[in-house]
């Protein structure tokens, strides 16, 4: 509670209220990942921190900036063992490049400016910082200022001139992106070099953050099955990895292998996570002597809204087909989704770019009917998107009731744009709706 009032007193600190500790992480995670800043979290002791633990996964897999502050008993207090007492280091650490408990008033400032220093660190971390109770309501803290944030290393002359001589052999090649390296700048620039030496953009399955629309390079994603994974990648004899790792299956299986790529494959890294990206694309593409040259950028357009029963692939067309310029979307999906990137590669809305961003975590499985839900916070964005399945009454209307979900849609079409759809339910043999709303800005 004194952590929670300190923040009161700071205006420069905007303080957003979770009521699970999941929303409070995932939450973080989705802000570092959009804007490559670190939020922080504050958690309830050992329980509270548990209870974040699969988004801080998810962030940790993506490399993204977090702090945590998660509270402590009083050090007096932990020898009588109470309720909610736990090893909240020993919770922390799989998910914490950094990780420390205050121990005095006088060192909390130090602490917590190391931690913020920690998380900014390439290409992003978790920083965990446990604060016991009396260490936070006791007298003689003091405010530390944050050091500047270190800057990555860029990769050597040699790993750089090695990348260029591949590109420059004529086999076919992939350059295999992560990071910076799909958005902004960073984009921009392998697009030229994609561009020069026709290799191909590939992206593997779970990434931080992509920018994709009309205008910008296209990334095709390393598909989630195995089996369509090596032949996707069955053509390429050369692979650069650029702040990347080498793709592998999610899971084993007997009798094959755990690496899609062909066995004569050379795979050679151009950049590291840790390592600045955008400055070794800069230098490939001066190694290259690339001038004057344009990415090759998507054209196509808009698919149609689709009509008739659910189906996955229908699922992501209309998402594609109502999907506003400058969305945000967050794809929660590992199998139903799938079809999700190639109906939202690119499309031209009244004549202007479209650009999509999107993040991709590993956290929750969503079924492939019931379970299927987006939700996006309208406050934070732009636009929002909202996939929810909606089951009709099951006894007759009366006149004069309550409106049907056929004129809840018309009213909300007002505001955006609406496409129904009807949905075989294979359980209870009843029909559902499926809903699509698309909010304009």
């Amino acid at each position: 509670m004194h952590l929670v009032a300190a923040l009161d007193r700071l205006p420069s600190m905007r303080c957003v209220l979770g009521l699970f500790e999941g929303v409070v992480t995932g939450a973080a995670d989705g802000y570092a990942r959009m804007t490559g800043k670190p939020a922080c979290t504050l958690l309830h002791l050992g329980p509270g921190l548990a209870n974040g633990l699969a988004n801080l996964h998810n962030a940790s897999r993506a490399q993204v900036p977090i702090v945590n502050l998660v509270g402590q008993h009083a050090t007096y207090h932990l020898r009588h063992d109470t309720p909610l007492t736990a090893d909240i280091e020993g919770i922390a650490r799989p998910y914490s490049k950094w990780l420390r408990t205050s121990c005095s008033p006088s060192e909390t400032g130090n602490d917590a400016a190391e931690a913020i220093v920690a998380a900014r660190t390439a290409p992003g971390r978790i920083a965990t910082l446990v604060v016991p109770a009396n260490v936070a309501w006791s007298e003689g803290g003091v405010v530390t200022p944050v050091a500047p944030s270190r800057k990555a290393p860029v990769p050597s002359d040699e790993t750089i001139e090695h990348a260029a001589v591949m590109l420059q052999s004529g086999l076919r090649t992939a350059l295999l992106l992560a990071g910076n390296a799909l958005h902004g700048k960073g984009l921009a620039t392998v697009g030229r070099i994609a561009a020069a030496t026709n290799a191909k953009l590939l992206v593997p399955y779970p990434f931080t953050r992509i920018e994709r629309g009309a205008g910008l390079p296209g990334v095709d994603r390393i598909a989630y099955v195995f089996e369509q994974a090596v032949e996707q990648l069955k053509e390429f004899r050369q692979m650069i990895l650029v702040g990347a790792t080498a793709p592998v299956s999610y899971f084993a299986a007997p009798g094959k292998s755990s690496v899609p790529t062909p066995p004569e494959c050379e795979i050679h890294s151009l950049s590291s996570p840790e390592e600045d990206t955008v400055r070794a694309l800069e230098a490939l593409s001066g190694a290259l002597s690339i001038r004057g040259v344009q990415p090759l950028a998507e054209q196509s357009a808009r698919p149609a809204v689709p009509t008739g029963n659910i189906t996955l692939a229908g699922l992501a067309t209309a998402v594609g087909a109502l999907l506003p310029e400058n969305a945000i979307v967050v794809d929660e999906s590992m199998t139903s989704g799938r079809a999700m990137m190639p109906a939202t590669a690119s499309f031209s809305s009244e004549g202007s770019l479209a650009r999509l961003r999107v993040t991709s975590r590993r956290g929750s499985l969503m079924s492939s009917y019931r379970m299927f839900r987006v939700f996006l916070c309208p406050t934070a964005i732009r636009s929002c998107i909202l996939l929810l399945p909606i089951r009709p009454r099951c006894r007759r209307r009366r006149p004069g009731s309550g409106a049907t979900g056929e004129t809840q849609a018309s009213s909300l079409s007002a505001a955006g744009r609406v496409a129904i759809m009807s949905l075989p339910d294979s359980f209870s043999g009843q029909k559902w709706r499926l809903m699509v709303v698309l909010r304009a800005r």
